[in-house]
Parts: C-alpha cells; structure tokens; sequence
C-alpha cells in the first residue's frame, strides 16, 4: 500500500508556482511528415567515458519489445562543462505529463539533473563527502543546467531546479546522513542469515544452535522473534527508498523531455527476494518520466565502536548492494562502485553527460497505450559503450 503523506506531498509539487516557469520554450517540435516519433535520450561513450560524436540514424540499431524500429533521427547534443554561477530558478510545477511523441528539440534544450541522497543508507560520515563531491559535480555541470537536490526515503513538499549554483550549494549544505540501523539486541544475528532464515530452516536452525545453548525452548522462541523482527525492518527500510524513488519519477514526470537523477546511496535490502515487483515499479516510473539514473554506491563498513560485527558481515554487505544495484540495473542505469576518491566518480557522470544522442523512433499504434514497452539501443561498432533507458511509455490514445 502507497502511503498517504507521500501521495500528498508529491500532489503538492503540482500546486506550487504557475506552469509557465517550467514550460516556457521546452515545448516540442512535432514533424509535420505525419510520422509520429518517440524521443530517446542515448549517451553513447567510449572505454574512456567520452562522447563519441558523428553516428547518425544508420548506426543504431533499436528494437521495441524484441522488434526492430527505424530511427528517423539522430540528433547529438553536447555540452559545455565549467564552473559557473547563473541566478534563474524553476519550480517543478506542471499539469501536463511529459510529452515523448515528439522531434528531437533544436536549439540544444537545457538538461535537469536532480541529485538524490539515500541518507537513510549511509553512516554519519559519510554526510560530509557527499556535501562536498556533489558540491563539485554541479560545479562542473554546463551553465545552463537545472538542478535540484532531493534526500529519500522522505521526500520534501516541493523539489526545486534551478540554475542558481549558489542556492544549490545550500541545498546539499543540509544534507545530513546517518540513523540507527535495526540491529540485534540480546542476541547476535546477521541480517542476510536473517533473511536467509525466513524460507531455510536449516539457516534457522544453525542460528539457534549458535545463540541458544542447551536448546533452551524460552532463549529459542525469543530468537525466532527477534529474527523475524530484523529481517522485517531491513525489509521496510529498502521498500522505503523503493518507494520514494518510484514517487520522484512520478513527479519528474511534470518536466518535458530527458532528465538525469544522480543517486548516492549505501545500499537497499530487498523488500522481497522472491519478487521483482518493486523494482519494475521504479523502472517503470523512471520510464514515463525520461530519467536517466546514475548510482553511485557508498559501501558501508560493518564497525561502530557500540556494536559487535555482524557475525555474516561479508554476506550482509552483499545484501544491501543487492537491492540498489538490481534497481540500476533494471532501470537501464549506471551503477559505479565509489571505491577510493568520489572525484573520479562524480567526474565520469560529468564527462559522460557532456554528449548524447536524441533519437527519433517511429510509433506504432501498440506503442500509444500508457503501458511500458522494453527498449534496446545498440550501436555498430566496436568498442563503443551505450547509455539508455530500457523502457519507454506513450500515454494511451484518446479514442
């Protein structure tokens, strides 16, 4: 079940400043050949994570569930990247979704790129680097970028873009990282050997051997609870960001055209192992708002000074990257591993948005009913890597 304080702030994004702030001059060409096309953001980068400009249609090669699309057009837009500080804001406020049966926009449009901090996910620490490795990315980000910056899983009334470098300095100034993670009390429990648990009884089994010694039937029913406890609560914390990424494209879908979401996170668990629903719920959502997600992954230590380590602290690790990366992964994003400097990371983001592709593909009629359709871009040549969405939506025709 959706929670309602969300619907309400997200519905509260819709109220907030005149359409006219974002709308003015990002509305579509459409062709006046009577071919409708649908507009995908590619970025197609090299082993270095530069642009490799000069395809054009005949080089991509798309298919829409499992069947091959003309690509009509191949515009490439690039970027300049260099620090500056330009003052205009805009609110996101809009009563339209975001329209995708369009030409590629020419003069080159204005990219929106909204900085996302999981900051349930991260130790108090690590607030710091991300204030200041985020502070330079948006330095190096084009002069006419829009940005915003958002935490999950608890999301703000109001999500402003702006170019205003100054005011989004602010923003990630208060960023604050770090809660109290559920843990084991008066037992020792690992969080993977609790999930593992749930559907393995010989994982419980091994647990109660460890923990209750002599078989004491009091000491076994008290570890069986606090199993089902932990494994509950790691679970709601990555339904939780779940969530609030679904509901961030959601909103994002009230910008036209293609935007980019930068996440940084320490790791989700997985709400449901068995189950891919939450995650085709975001790619879906990311989808029908032309995001573009890059995810950068903090991993986080098993060590405080007030807790012992996690008796499965390697396995728990993986569990946490599990959810977030297979997010990524089923969204068609980006997922990088920020080990050692975060410069190098938040610098390929950079170097990679600095050039993309705006491709035409011809609509069919089946294409044109809100559902999501599963997409892939490739290019013919060697040696060349390719960046887009795996999924596009058409709202459904008026009939």
């Amino acid at each position: 079940m959706r929670r309602p304080s969300l619907a309400i702030c997200l519905a509260s994004l819709a109220l907030a400043g005149p359409p006219e702030a974002i709308l003015a001059g990002q509305q579509p060409r459409t062709f006046k050949s009577g071919v409708e096309i649908v507009v995908i953001d590619v970025n197609v980068i090299d082993q270095a994570h530069q642009p490799v400009g000069g395809l054009g249609p005949e080089d991509f090669v798309v298919t829409v569930d499992s069947k091959t699309r003309k690509v009509a057009t191949a515009q490439f837009v690039q970027y300049d990247v260099h620090t500056t500080t330009v003052r205009e804001n805009v609110v996101v406020s809009a009563p339209s979704a975001a329209r995708q049966g369009a030409a590629p926009p020419d003069p080159r449009p204005s990219r929106n790129v909204l900085i996302v901090v999981d900051v349930d996910s991260m130790e108090p620490g690590d607030g710091t680097l991300v204030r200041q490795e985020a502070a330079k990315f948006v330095d190096n980000l084009a002069p006419d970028d829009r940005v915003g910056v958002v935490t999950i899983p608890r999301i703000p009334a109001n999500i402003e873009m702006t170019r205003n470098r100054e005011q989004v300095r602010a923003a990630l100034g208060r960023i604050n990282t770090g809660y109290e993670r559920p843990r084991s009390g008066q037992y020792h429990i690992g969080t993977s050997e609790a999930f593992d648990a749930e559907d393995d009884t010989g994982a419980l089994n091994r647990i109660i051997a460890r923990e209750c010694k002599g078989g004491d039937k009091v000491c076994q029913d008290e570890l069986k609870g606090e199993v089902r406890w932990l494994r509950t609560q790691e679970r709601l914390r990555g339904e939780r960001s779940l969530e609030a990424l679904r509901d961030l494209g959601v909103g994002l879908r009230q910008l036209d055209g293609p935007k980019t979401m930068i996440l940084v996170s320490g790791g989700t668990p997985p709400p449901d192992r068995m189950s891919k629903t939450w995650y085709t719920r975001v790619a879906e959502s990311l989808a029908a708002a032309q995001v573009s997600l890059y995810t950068l992954y903090i991993e986080q230590p098993d060590f405080q000074a007030k807790y012992r380590t996690s008796p499965t602290a390697g396995q728990d690790r993986l569990l946490n990257r599990e959810g977030i990366e297979t997010a990524t992964s089923g969204s068609g994003g980006a997922f990088m591993d920020a080990i050692g400097t975060w410069d190098y990371f938040f610098d390929r983001v950079v170097t990679e948005l600095s050039g993309a592709y705006m491709l035409g593909i011809e609509v069919e009629p089946s294409d044109r009913d809100g559902r999501a359709h599963n997409v892939s871009v490739k290019v013919k040549r060697a040696g060349i890597n390719v960046r887009a969405r795996t999924q596009y939506v058409i709202p459904a025709s008026d009939k």
